[in-house]
């Protein structure tokens, strides 16, 4: 967008004084690179759009096929555009209008988009389940916004396989669905969490112990990998004082204070405390 202002500043100028010999020249040159820029920062948009709608399995809102409509019309505009600037001299006279009529364009489509989301995300606030909200959840609804808004960036035996208490989906569930905006709304954040807590309770039978469990294994396999590998973590023999004293001291090495919160320590503690001696 600020390169189409620039560009289009350039063509008013050099439209406006034609007299100006000085500079004219120079911003000829400037408003070419820029020009082929913008062209080279479309290109790569287009096709990240094209990617990102391939993966929706609904029809698009009314808006998502206006913004596709406007972003495919700039098309034929600029392949216009360049082809008068080059092969066609006689017609020079309308680069003017073609160069404001592409601008317009660009301006059109970050109004409907970056304007549609940044409105959205200022308004964003994080959901939690109340005890009303559970009499409308539906395990089969959050299964089906499970596959089809989750599984977009990640596979579903990652997410199937990941245990977590309510609190934590809650907390993993609101930080998606922000990075997502605006295609995971309140609802459906609601009833995501919602399914995802139930079908990890139905699969052990809905035993705390065994949920506890999991989660703290959960915990393990997703941080302690990244420097560990899961051989030295399981035949290392500690009590629950030592494996405190080292999953601290493991935190200390992350040098990132948000790397596991104390309720986190403290479930991996207890799994690496109280799992079964191999």
């Amino acid at each position: 967008m600020l390169i189409g202002a620039v560009t289009a500043l350039i063509m008013i100028h050099l439209k406006g004084r034609s007299k100006d010999r000085v500079h004219g020249n120079t911003l000829i040159w400037v408003h070419r690179v820029l020009g082929y820029v913008f062209v080279a920062i479309y290109v790569l948009m287009v096709v990240t759009m094209i990617i990102r709608i391939s993966y929706y399995q609904d029809e698009l809102s009314p808006r998502a096929i206006f913004h596709v409509v406007l972003a495919l019309s700039l098309i034929p505009l600029l392949a216009a555009k360049l082809l008068v600037a080059r092969k066609y001299n006689l017609l020079t006279s309308r680069l003017f209008f073609l160069g404001m009529t592409i601008f317009l364009f660009a301006f059109l489509l970050n109004a409907i988009s970056a304007g549609h989301y940044y409105l959205y995300k200022g308004a964003v606030r994080e959901v939690t389940i109340s005890s009303i909200d559970r009499e409308t959840m539906n395990e089969d609804i959050g299964r089906q916004l499970v596959v089809k808004k989750c599984s977009k960036c990640h596979t579903l035996e990652r997410i199937f396989r990941s245990f977590n208490d309510e609190e934590g989906w809650t907390r993993t569930v609101n930080r998606m669905a922000l990075i997502d905006t605006p295609n995971i709304r309140d609802y459906n954040a609601k009833q995501i969490i919602f399914f995802l807590v139930k079908q990890q309770e139905n699969r052990i039978g809905e035993k705390e112990d065994l949920v506890e469990e999991e989660i703290g294994r959960t915990l393990l396999d997703k941080k302690c990998i990244l420097c560990h590998n899961l051989d030295r973590i399981y035949q290392a023999q500690k009590s629950e004082k030592e494996w405190l004293a080292t999953v601290e001291r493991m935190k200390q090495h992350a040098r990132d204070p948000n790397f596991l919160s104390e309720k986190e320590t403290k479930k991996i503690v207890d799994y690496l405390s109280t799992r079964p001696r191999t």
